[in-house]
């Protein structure tokens, strides 16, 4: 059984929120098959996020404003945006999820 195009784009969005960038074809991969054998994707998400090459891009990373604007970033956003605005309400999420 092959995973649906919007677990793919899920995969996709999560890696590149977390790494700014596409993951390379063996990783997606196995991604793809970790999904196809029953892991949820926010568990994926929470794996990726354990890994040292994550911890690394985040090691200076110390306060949530920071790892907010670490996160904005990545979806091409800045801190302070418009109220009710895309970037504000992903700034807002990535504040109460801290």
């Amino acid at each position: 059984m092959a995973i649906s195009q919007q677990q793919k784009d899920e995969i996709l969005s999560v890696v590149v929120s977390l790494f700014n960038g596409a993951p390379g074809g063996a990783i997606l991969d196995d991604l793809a098959k970790a999904v196809e054998d029953g892991v949820p994707i926010y568990e994926i998400s929470r794996l990726l996020a354990e890994t040292n090459q994550f911890k690394a891009l985040t090691s200076d990373k110390t306060t949530i404003p920071q790892q907010v604007e670490f996160l904005l970033d990545h979806f091409g956003f800045a801190p302070g945006g418009e109220p009710g605005s895309a970037a504000a309400l992903a700034e807002e999420y990535f504040t109460l999820m801290n």
